[in-house]
């Protein structure tokens, strides 16, 4: 604090309001020599923080010359931030894609004692909306769209029928210019399968297409609202006026920052985030804007990170978001080569399977605004079935990490989802760390086809069945289970490999129910060889369900001279 005391002597505002602030906040020092801190920003708009992190002072001071309500500051802020995403070449293009089916009117003629009304969009021309991302919560709202209430909500959905959250989500949406909103228990006919497996597959192009994506993120259901209040210590306080030149006088407010300056670390720990479907609407979004804890607001777009505790005059790109990260990365032109686009679709997938999800048969269609909106930034014409595309067989190579007890024989659901060979097939986190081919790894099997039965419009969301005639390089073996402990995966093996390489084998599931040392016969397709990993492919055996098919059970890794030696030969598998 010397130097802002040295600066404050001289006349410097901004020094003099730093030394108020500390004073204000900080009793724990003997003297000011021992704080050591960053003044960042203008009189009007100041921030301080601690250089050294010390547990004494480190917290943010952030000053205001107005203080408004939490609502109204937090409203002005993102109508700013909207302004200036509007500007963003990345974040210009809700227009060039197809709108929902129905959307709901803000500002019906009227509306006395109406919310709004729920309308079809076939006679609107490019209207301006926004989507709301919520946790349903098990919770299904009183104006909930169905077949019996469709007419009635195109009259008018009553106020008193509307959720806490719903209205609070309309209001903001009006403040903030936009007449029209996008909520999926109310724009999809809830109970009718047909209209909610067309709407469903139309999500890439609701999200990719709104203006702005109203998050909840701190809300469980929709009776509870967007906004919540600051707990008393971070509320802010008036220090005495400011005189400004002219013998002007401004009163300022200051306040402690309550959450960690990095966005993404706010953001961790609600539960709408941990959704598997807010996952999809979160990337497919151009702009977020996320209602948090303690009357924070976060602004998200294709530009970077901004929240309500940072300064104003932030400017974007300061914290890049992970809708940036994902953009820049699936965008042609910026990473062309297949080896970055097989990552990134690893990295997605990995995410998108540590998600939740309240339907487990939701596995599919909450993924398939992702992967519709993969194919059309990159322009592809090959086949999607159960999250794989046919010209990618590496795509294949997923498995199931850490400790096996978390992906066991349950782990593979009672009833059918999706083929063994789609990651779709089991509930745990999938990696995907061998989809990331070099341009020294050689990709020795191809999908021939690809055959499947929907269960919608197409092949993005739910299936009846699905399976693939695979063809590719392949060897007869035996996988070795050797444990006391059925899940110690560690312990799977090729038994015709030395010793050393008993960790060649890593099953999905548990192939054999037994403590005791057993061998299970697998055929072995080889996928890749990796230049320095070696030989990587499926291992598959004979399917109970499928007379003449096989499934696959496992992934396996092996030298190179192995496969040599085990004589590979060319074979077709059909696998399910």
């Amino acid at each position: 604090m010397y130097y802002a005391n040295r600066g404050a002597a001289q006349g410097c505002t901004g020094c003099a309001l730093a030394i108020n602030l500390v004073r204000t906040y900080v009793t724990s020092y003997e003297t000011e020599r021992d704080i050591d801190v960053i003044i960042q920003g203008t009189p009007d708009n100041l921030r301080i923080w601690n250089r050294r992190y010390s547990p004494s002072f480190s917290f943010v001071l952030v000053l205001y010359t107005v203080e408004e309500s939490k609502v109204q500051e937090g409203v002005t802020r993102v109508q700013q931030w909207y302004a200036q995403s509007a500007q963003h070449e990345t974040c210009r293009d809700e227009r060039k894609y197809p709108l929902p089916s129905r959307l709901l009117d803000l500002e019906p003629e009227g509306s006395l004692g109406i919310s709004a009304k729920l309308i079809e969009t076939k006679q609107l021309h490019s209207p301006k909306y926004a989507c709301l991302s919520y946790c349903w919560g098990g919770v299904e709202p009183d104006c909930m769209t169905t077949d019996a209430t469709y007419d009635e909500n195109q009259r008018g959905i009553p106020t008193p029928k509307t959720p806490r959250l719903f209205l609070e989500a309309m209001e903001f949406t009006r403040r903030m210019g936009i007449r029209y909103l996008w909520i999926d228990s109310l724009c999809i006919i809830q109970g009718n399968s047909m209209d909610w497996k067309q709407e469903a597959g139309c999500m890439a192009n609701i999200y990719a297409g709104s203006a702005l994506t109203i998050a909840a993120a701190v809300s469980t259901d929709c009776n509870q609202g967007l906004y919540t209040s600051r707990p008393e210590e971070f509320r802010p306080r008036e220090l005495a006026p400011l005189i400004r030149h002219k013998g002007q006088k401004k009163t300022v407010h200051v306040r402690l920052q309550q959450h960690s300056h990095q966005p993404h670390l706010i953001l961790s720990n609600g539960p709408l985030m941990s959704r598997a479907w807010a996952f999809q609407e979160r990337l497919l979004s151009a702009r977020t804007i996320y209602f948090y804890d303690g009357g924070e607001f976060i602004w998200e777009c294709r530009n970077g990170w901004l929240c309500l505790c940072q300064p104003h005059d932030l400017h974007f790109g300061y914290n890049e978001s992970q809708k940036d990260c994902w953009q820049k990365q699936i965008t042609p032109g910026s990473h062309r080569e297949e080896e970055q686009w097989a990552s990134v679709g690893g990295g997605t997938v990995r995410r998108y399977t540590s998600m939740k999800m309240s339907d487990p048969m939701d596995k599919l269609p909450a993924f398939a605004g992702i992967a519709h909106y993969f194919e059309t930034r990159q322009g592809r014409t090959d086949t999607y079935v159960a999250g794989i595309w046919q010209d990618m067989p590496y795509a294949l190579l997923w498995w199931c990490p850490g400790d096996q007890s978390e992906c066991d024989g349950e782990q593979r659901l009672n009833h059918w989802r999706a083929p063994t060979w789609s990651w779709a097939c089991l509930d745990c986190e999938i990696e995907c760390f061998w989809c990331r081919p070099t341009k020294k790894d050689v990709i020795l099997s191809i999908i021939e086809r690809f055959e499947y039965v929907a269960d919608g419009p197409d092949s993005f969301g739910r299936l009846h069945s699905a399976s693939m005639l695979l063809r590719g390089p392949a060897f007869s073996d035996t996988v070795t289970y050797s444990t006391g402990s059925k899940t110690d995966w560690v312990t799977f093996r090729l038994a015709s490999l030395e010793p050393e390489w008993h960790r060649s084998a890593y099953p999905d599931f548990d192939v054999v129910k037994s403590n005791e040392t057993v061998q299970v016969g697998v055929q072995c397709v080889v996928i890749m060889m990796l230049e320095f990993r070696g030989a990587v492919g499926l291992l598959l055996m004979p399917s109970k369900r499928v007379p003449g098919a096989f499934e696959r059970v496992g992934v396996f890794n092996c030298p190179q001279s192995h496969i040599e030696e085990q004589g590979c030969s060319e074979m077709c598998f059909t696998v399910v």
